[in-house]
């Protein structure tokens, strides 16, 4: 009975020796060290715990910092109790990150986050399927979803062989972290054909085709570029000559374009029919059709090649309407017709019509076809066949006779000859150097009206007496007649007597007053204007208390 109880009071002291012992549970990676069997295993005695006596266990760690690889080779980071503390329980997060694990310089690690690696979360990377030797870490118990180690700094480890072994597995020789697309490191003159000319501004796709298989789920197809024919340009393009000239088509070609053929090699000069002007500008295909004989086309007349843009109005001239004619290989626009050959037509060229341009008389229209031409068939050469009447008929009478000529000069419109003088109103001194459009205004249609204009002066001047010399005639106010004091040689009252026209005579120092001392300025809401009448002409009124009455000098 004593043994007994003895035996239970040691094991209860140890327990509770060992919960002294103890801080706490340990996680369940070192769940099998518990005990104070066990304790020595992680802890020296009178001793705290050493890297030594980790690595015992962590041989994968301890093979890396015997390498000089990875974050644990670094000295900061090689007294393991600072970042993995023990004794906090079966599921306690064993490593302590120091500023959280978001912020962690990755850079310690050996391996520098860059471009997109800045976006991925942990676990993108560090998980089962990236890390190279999975036998390595399970053999030693590692649970392979919860390690940071093992994964290789190669692409391929975590990318997909997107070109299928065609290429270098340095993927950094032309791709970047910032993205795969595009390759800034590729340089496709650097492979064994260089790209020149037109060649550099083709899609990969149209040369590299794709390929379709089943290697990765998510990316069934990739381009080819291994094993490529390119040596001969019929690799890669269609002989349209069908071999009519050889398969060396640098021969005549280059790569800036199939149209920029070597002239040296072949000279179209040589054939019947030397390109020049615009037809040296002019593709083979417009010429010679694909699938057509090479010889044998017609070129006698242009009009084997073009359409007759005329529609035969010119069939009944020497040249049976050949574009030689009035045109040249230098452009249709190029016109040969001088105005030499201008002047033997129906139109002599003459003044203003020399600086016309030929579109403005030879305009296009349409005569009811599917095309349209240019007019060159007038019925008739009359200045209103072509001239708007600006005056709307006024100067019909004169038109019938001479037409726009009777005035006008094919100089210029502003150019004008008319007689004034066969109207009814005689154009004298000052309204001879007045602009037509003085009297004869321009309406709203911008027409300029020549109709006869009534001849009497206040039609086209102000009254600027105000009204002072009207005319009554038969107890009606009438326009002032300032034909009785003025004359078109200038304003000045040139007819106007002061002794026979007005009622008080200018005698002795009158005669050398200014008008203004009597004839004072009015100012009217409307208009300023000289008083001449009425006009007081007693001395009194003028002179005031300054004259004395006989009765004044008798007192």
């Amino acid at each position: 009975m004593i043994k007994k109880y003895g035996l239970l009071a040691i094991l209860f002291f140890c327990q509770i020796g060992f919960t002294q012992l103890s801080p706490g549970d340990l996680h369940r990676s070192h769940a099998h060290l518990e005990g104070l069997k066990n304790c020595s295993t992680c802890h020296g005695i009178g001793q705290g715990i050493t890297a030594i006596q980790c690595l015992e266990c962590h041989q994968i760690l301890k093979e890396e910092i015997s390498q000089n690889k990875g974050l644990h080779s670094r000295p900061e980071y090689q007294e393991c109790q600072k970042c993995h503390v023990e004794h906090h329980g079966r599921d306690f997060d064993l490593i302590w990150w120091e500023n959280g694990r978001e912020n962690f310089k990755h850079e310690l690690s050996g391996f520098t986050l860059l471009g997109n690696h800045q976006k991925l979360k942990c676990n993108q990377c560090h998980q089962e399927k990236h890390i190279t030797e999975k036998t390595k870490f399970t053999n030693q118990g590692k649970n392979l979803n919860r390690t940071f180690l093992g994964l290789s700094q190669n692409c391929l480890n975590c990318h997909r062989n997107t070109h299928r072994g065609q290429l270098s597995t340095i993927c950094l020789n032309c791709h970047s972290m910032e993205g795969w697309k595009p390759a800034p490191g590729f340089n496709h003159n650097k492979t064994k054909f260089a790209l020149a000319g037109k060649h550099k501004n083709v899609q990969c796709a149209s040369c590299h085709k794709e390929i379709t298989d089943n290697k990765y789920e998510e990316d069934k197809t990739f381009l080819k570029f291994a094993g490529l024919l390119y040596q001969a340009c019929t690799n890669c393009h269609r002989d349209i000559h069908q071999n009519k000239f050889g398969q060396n088509c640098t021969r005549c070609h280059n790569t800036t374009g199939w149209s920029n053929y070597n002239s040296q090699n072949f000279n179209h000069s040589a054939t019947q029919y030397p390109l020049q002007g615009m037809h040296l500008e002019v593709s083979c295909e417009k010429c010679h059709h694909p699938g057509q004989p090479m010889r044998g086309l017609k070129f006698a007349n242009c009009i084997d090649c073009h359409e007759d843009y005329h529609q035969g109005r010119f069939i009944k001239r020497p040249g049976k309407g050949d574009c030689k004619e009035c045109h040249s290989v230098e452009g249709f626009r190029s016109v040969l017709f001088t105005l030499e050959e201008h002047n033997k037509t129906s139109f002599v060229l003459e003044g203003g019509h020399l600086a016309i341009p030929c579109n403005s008389c030879h305009h296009k229209i349409n005569l009811g076809t599917s095309s349209e031409i240019v007019k060159f068939d007038f019925p008739s050469t009359a200045c209103k066949d072509c001239h708007t009447d600006p005056h709307s008929g006024t100067v019909s009478k004169y038109l019938a006779k001479n037409g726009c000529s009777a005035c006008h000069s094919l100089e210029s419109w502003k150019i004008i000859k008319f007689n004034h003088q066969q109207t009814k109103f005689p154009l004298e001194f000052k309204h001879t150097t007045l602009p037509c459009l003085s009297c004869h205004k321009q309406d709203k249609e911008k027409m300029i009206l020549l109709r006869s204009l009534p001849p009497d002066c206040h039609n086209c001047h102000q009254d600027s007496h105000y009204n002072q010399f009207a005319e009554s005639r038969e107890g009606n106010s009438s326009p002032t007649n300032c034909k009785r004091c003025h004359t078109p040689r200038d304003w000045k009252a040139e007819k106007f007597d002061h002794d026979l026209h007005a009622s008080f005579k200018l005698e002795g120092a009158h005669e050398n007053l200014n008008c203004n001392r009597c004839h004072p300025t009015e100012i009217k809401p409307d208009m300023k204007f000289t008083r001449y009448k009425p006009i007081p002409n007693k001395c009194v009124d003028c002179h005031g208390k300054m004259i004395k009455t006989e009765n004044d000098r008798d007192a």
